[in-house]
């Protein structure tokens, strides 16, 4: 949208070339008051908020609105304030997370001066909507700057379109619809050779490719990220991929360089002033300490991340700082506390259909619930976790649902729903040729068919349990050990009963 670049006040008022002289007598006021703001009004202390620092360009740019100047309004938008970030003022106030007042300049502007100016407020309400979480009216918005753009051969304005439109079919866990735009977007960006918008698509493809578990696609796209960054000065975009190689590093259990990666990210994000990165960096350390087995260091992270987020407005920012709350919590036994946050994750992605993040919610609640010994709490929520993985047809995850289930409902004495899915566990975890897990289920199994009195298959299949234990070297074999001395036990009880009875 830029004609020129313009970083100060003084330079943006040349630009706007305003003589009180010559102005209408009407819109003398509004024409004044924007000469004492670009040209009067004295220096800010260091100390004010980021919206203070921009506050003269934002009054000058109302009272343009106000007399239905659109032109010059247009022009002070293209002010880059901050040479540190060179972005232009709308740009900036969504980096810092001033979003409403990016909505109201937005549709200010709208259809008021040329098709680039719709085309640039029609992605900002876009992407406003999908930081506020409202995916229906972002997809709306994202797609008439697309047909616009497409109608007056706008290169540069399409591939920002599918940007947007990618980004909320991330927000959404459509991964594979989103992976589909952004490599658009990468192939536009190289056929017109812009280095923009290529370092935009290969960061998105890396965090896309990750969010996939593919970490192979994911750093190649991250590392080509960060050296195109890093060549042309895009700070902003240095940060994000270093977020996203600290995800990997972290994923593949090198916790270290992951710390490296998120310190690396933070600082420059804090430098810049780059709200989101700087949510992100910190719930991903609050995550990494986690993992360490740090959970006081963790939640500090976690907490700082979930006061910025609400303060930024992003909905999906915030349901991530929720997340790692949740685990934090749970790992310090804080259960309780655990619930809330997991439970205030889970309200926000069932207005999603990203089911990967919705099953792992589930879990997470019913573990919880678990270790509370409210079991039917907790079976009500594997089972919605049951429903959505034969969704995704993750069929490892339904055996372990299964198994989880059946364990659950023999906790409660509820034998023959404890069969049924105990069974249904065995008969995957044999076509899938889990050893391990095969050996909690037949387990479990052998134990409710004491509990049902059939002894034969209860000892019948403790002893295919503990074969399969000594197999893998398993700490069950004790365990087994010690149920089937129960068994038999019980067994001679039920003969001696019988013989009594006789």
């Amino acid at each position: 949208m830029s004609i020129t670049t313009l970083n100060t006040s003084q330079e943006l008022f040349q630009e706007l070339n305003i003589n009180l002289d010559e102005v209408p007598l009407e819109y003398l006021a509004d024409y004044t008051a924007i000469t004492y703001f670009l040209t009067i009004e004295g220096s800010l202390p260091s100390h004010v908020s980021n919206l203070e620092k921009v506050r003269r360009y934002l009054e000058s740019f109302y009272h343009l609105c106000q007399i239905k100047d659109w032109q010059r309004s247009l022009i002070v938008l293209q002010i880059e304030p901050e040479a540190k970030i060179q972005e232009e003022l709308h740009n900036l106030l969504g980096i810092w997370g001033y979003h409403e007042q990016q909505k109201l300049i937005y549709q200010n502007l709208l259809y008021k001066v040329n098709p680039q100016c719709d085309a640039t407020c029609l992605t900002g309400l876009g992407n406003v909507y999908d930081t506020q979480g409202n995916y229906s009216l972002a997809i709306e918005y994202h797609t008439k700057q697309l047909e616009l753009a497409q109608e007056i051969g706008d290169d540069s304005g399409e591939w920002i379109a599918l940007v947007g439109l990618g980004n909320v079919q991330k927000a959404l866990g459509n991964f594979q619809d989103s992976l589909t735009y952004f490599h658009q977007v990468l192939d536009i960006a190289r056929q017109i050779k812009d280095i923009r918008g290529e370092v935009i698509a290969l960061g998105s493809l890396g965090n896309i490719y990750m969010g996939l578990n593919n970490n192979d696609e994911s750093k190649e796209y991250a590392e080509k990220c960060l050296t195109l960054a890093q060549q042309h000065q895009f700070s902003l975009f240095e940060a994000r991929a270093a977020i996203i190689l600290g995800n990997i590093s972290r994923d593949e259990n090198n916790v270290q360089a992951a710390l490296n990666w998120y310190h690396h990210g933070l600082e420059i994000a804090q430098e810049l002033d780059d709200i989101a990165v700087i949510i992100d960096a910190m719930r991903a350390l609050g995550d990494s300490y986690e993992e360490l087995g740090n959970s006081l260091e963790a939640l500090d992270w976690l907490h700082k991340s979930l006061e910025i987020a609400q303060e930024f407005g992003d909905k999906a920012i915030e349901a991530e700082s929720w997340r790692g709350l949740g685990n934090a919590y749970a790992t310090l036994g804080n259960l309780e506390q655990a619930i809330f946050y997991y439970q205030k994750r889970l309200n926000f992605l069932e207005l999603t259909e990203d089911k990967a993040n919705i099953a792992s919610n589930l879990q997470g609640l019913a573990l919880a619930y678990d270790k509370l010994n409210r079991l039917a709490e907790a079976i009500k929520y594997e089972e919605k976790r049951l429903k959505v993985l034969k969704e995704l047809e993750d069929w490892q995850k339904v055996a372990d649902c299964y198994a989880y289930l059946g364990y659950a409902h023999l906790g409660l004495n509820n034998y023959y729903e404890a069969l049924e899915n105990l069974m249904a566990a065995l008969a995957l975890q044999k076509e899938q040729g889990n050893q391990r897990v095969k050996a909690n289920t037949l387990y479990n199994l052998a134990e409710l068919m004491a509990h049902l009195d059939q002894i034969t298959p209860a000892l019948q299949l403790c002893q295919e349990g503990l074969t399969v234990a000594q197999e893998c070297d398993l700490e069950l074999v004790e365990e087994f050990k010690e149920l089937q001395e129960l068994i038999e036990a019980y067994s001679r009880q039920l003969i001696e009963e019988k013989d009594d009875e006789v």
